[in-house]
């Protein structure tokens, strides 16, 4: 063994053990055979306040909360010859009566002959650590329950893709797999068997490689989050990322009702775009949305008309709600909608305030006003025995928007009604001799050609007069144009009393009528004209004065390729009734005397 150096003395043991007991950052007791406390270091007079002095001879039990945790020297013997030391925690208690958590190595130690001399203590306060740790557990609490506290699914993952933790609205996302979401499952695996089992709608033979496509996209998660659709028709919004460690954390957020409201609006808007398709057809489709998207099986769109309401479009069973009916607007929801202006919802008791749906069962009831031409105009609203939930704001919304869809088909269609009130009158207008009332020379030709064509199809008689009234230009040079319009008026008059509906009379030309006269034949065609003709002479000019016609009557024939030709012959005859002396009936000469087949 080296000798010392000469110029340092030896590094005695009991040095050592003595610089160790004073520095030592932990306390440290030494207690006689009897547990009297012996000696103590810096370090425990530090930590329980103690003076050596205050502690010398007394029991070492003074050091700890409950004396009774205070174990004797003969407890801490092994039985070995060999000094043990045996680790423990306990609490312990300072002068001042604070108590401590304390990580204690304690041990015997023996005499020359073996027995036990006194004991030897270590202790180290770890306050710090057990505050901490139990920091660290109400902080995973609080987590814990703020994660259950979620609408949203959370779930975490380690690096090897083993599920850490997820909390209860995650499992009520993924009810199939949802028993086999414990600590340690690899997501794989819980894919794997939700495909299996029916939670995603995959046909058999892509589950292979929607799999592996899955778990792909969870170990490298895209940068936006992306949609996830269930077989049950759910959808979920999923948002991965990964953690710092290395895991992953996962968001889920059921966008069920988003995607509903979504494909509805989709609906709405196709139904407002789509021509050619009736009022009432849309009207039904509109509603058939509503009942679809709010899980309620009936809807009406129901008219104002002063305080009363009409049910002019239903998708009701019920008799109560019927097209047609009526009920009083005041003290119903449809009442208190139209008279707000907002949308009335009623669920469970909230629906007893509608006294006028008890009869019809309505337990579940959501109204909102609609405008046309930026005035109430009615509600549309959509009902059932029960809902279960209360309508969200998106449901509102959603209804809002079919209201608005309703008022402008409502406008839509007055505004149809009345281009074509326009159209007919305008059509009228330029069919009709503004004068007379007749129609016009256009129309009555139009009318002309269309009869003689279905005559020759069908082989029906046919009969054309042409009036023409005799010197009526003495009227207008004596008595003025306005003499000569009056004339003209009774004229028209006599021709209207005399034919019938499907008859047709026009004005031709300045004192020129024509009249067609449907299945009918040469007798009864020269009967109406001598009708005309004896009206006319009673037609009032002023005294001294009297008005006469001359008429042709032609009868339709085979020789008569068109119409104008048959008009050519009634014309002739006219013209031989004037050359006759006037204020007579001749009828066209070859005139056929059978029907034309």
């Amino acid at each position: 063994m080296p000798s010392a150096s000469p110029n340092t003395s030896p590094l005695h043991l009991d040095t050592v053990i003595g610089a160790l007991f004073h520095e030592i950052a932990d306390a440290v007791v030494v207690a006689d055979a009897h547990s009297r406390i012996a000696q103590v270091n810096p370090a425990l007079e530090r930590t329980f306040g103690y003076t050596l002095d205050e502690l010398r001879g007394r029991s070492a039990g003074i050091l700890y909360e409950h004396e009774s945790e205070f174990p004797r020297p003969q407890e801490l013997h092994s039985g070995s010859a060999v000094p043990t030391m045996r680790p423990f925690l306990a609490h312990y208690r300072r002068r001042d009566g604070s108590v401590f958590a304390g990580e204690t190595v304690s041990g015997t130690m023996r005499d020359a002959s073996g027995g036990i001399a006194g004991a030897v203590a270590i202790v180290r306060d770890i306050s710090a650590r057990v505050h901490a740790e139990r920091e660290a557990a109400a902080t995973v609490e609080r987590l814990t329950d703020a994660l259950e506290a979620l609408d949203e699914g959370f779930s975490l993952w380690d690096r090897d893709d083993r599920l850490v933790l997820c909390n209860t609205p995650y499992r009520r996302m993924y009810p199939v797999s949802a028993s086999r979401m414990v600590p340690g499952a690899p997501f794989e695996d819980l894919v794997r068997y939700a495909v299996e089992n029916g939670e995603f709608e995959v046909p058999e033979s892509e589950r292979a490689a929607w799999l592996r496509e899955r778990v792909h996209h969870h170990r490298t998660p895209p940068p936006q989050p992306f949609e996830q659709r269930h077989r049950d028709g759910r959808w979920l919004l999923v948002s991965e990322h990964r953690t710092r460690d290395g895991g992953i954390a996962g968001i889920r957020v059921d966008i069920s009702a988003r995607k509903r409201t979504e494909l509805s609006l989709a609906r709405l808007s196709a139904i407002g775009s789509r021509p050619g398709v009736t009022v009432e057809h849309k009207m039904r489709e509109l509603l058939e949305v509503g009942c679809a998207h709010f899980e309620l099986p009936g809807g009406a769109v129901n008219v104002l008309n002063e305080d009363t309401f009409t049910v002019q479009h239903s998708l009701s069973s019920a008799d109560g709600l019927a097209v047609g009916v009526s009920y009083p607007a005041q003290g119903t929801p449809c009442g208190h909608a139209l008279a707000s202006g907002e949308v009335v919802g009623l669920t469970g008791k909230q629906a007893d305030v509608a006294p006028m749906f008890e009869h019809l069962g309505v337990g579940a009831y959501l109204g909102a006003p609609f405008m046309v031409n930026g005035r109430a105009h009615g509600t549309v609203c959509f009902f059932g025995a029960s809902r279960a939930q209360p309508f969200s704001e998106s449901d509102q919304e959603l209804l809002r928007v079919i209201a608005r869809s309703v008022g402008h088909e409502v406008e839509r269609q007055q505004a149809q009604n009345e281009l074509d009130r326009t159209r007919t009158e305008l059509e009228r207008l330029a069919a009709i001799d503004e004068l007379t009332g007749l129609l016009n020379r256009r129309a009555l030709f139009e009318f002309g050609n269309g009869e003689f064509e279905r005559a020759r199809r069908y082989g029906h008689a046919m009969c054309v007069l042409v009036l023409d009234l005799d010197h009526f230009k003495r009227v207008n040079d004596t008595l003025g144009h306005a003499a000569g319009d009056r004339v003209l008026r009774g004229v028209a008059a006599c021709c209207r009393n005399v034919v019938r509906n499907v008859d047709a009379v026009g004005r031709v030309g300045g004192e020129e009528f024509t009249l067609v006269l449907v299945q009918t034949g040469q007798e009864t065609g020269v009967e109406i004209a001598e009708r005309i003709r004896a009206a006319v002479n009673c037609v009032f000019v002023v005294p001294g004065m009297r008005v006469s016609a001359s008429i042709g009557v032609a009868e339709l024939c085979a020789a008569d390729g068109d119409f104008e030709l048959l008009l050519a012959r009634a014309d002739a005859a006219l013209y031989q009734a004037k050359d006759l002396g006037r204020n007579q009936v001749c009828v066209a000469p070859e005139c056929c005397t059978h029907n034309v087949a």
